[in-house]
């Protein structure tokens, strides 16, 4: 990477926050891109462990459900659905958007089972 373009993505992020890291001189910027590198990639994972997470959790309610037959079958089996897309977010990024509308559907639903339940 060029020094120019290194300078321009380093200001990019950090300019907003610290205005002083226009005057850097290239060493600091290779820190401060190096800084920038390792947060994009443990946020990239912590989000991908959440959605991990979320997708045990959503196959155990789809269980649970199934099994005390007290959740509708087919809003088991779209939290079954939802919850395998959602356990392999991190090894096939593009189904994040598949998991995500999935979670809206069930979600929706869920809110108007209970809601008529409690009538």
């Amino acid at each position: 990477m060029k020094e120019q373009d290194l300078r321009e993505n380093v200001r990019q992020v950090f300019l907003p926050v610290t205005p002083e890291i226009a005057q850097l001189h290239l060493g600091d910027l290779i820190f401060y891109a190096l800084v920038l590198h390792c947060t994009y990639s443990f946020v990239a994972g912590v989000t991908a462990a959440g959605w991990h997470f979320l997708g045990w959790a959503l196959v155990l309610i789809a269980s649970t459900g199934w099994t005390s037959a007290r959740l509708p079958r087919g809003l088991c089996l779209l939290y079954l659905t939802a919850g395998i897309a959602s356990l392999f977010i991190y090894v096939l990024p593009d189904l994040e958007g598949t998991a995500a509308l999935l979670g809206v559907f069930w979600a929706i639903w869920q809110g108007v089972f209970l809601w008529k339940a409690e009538q």
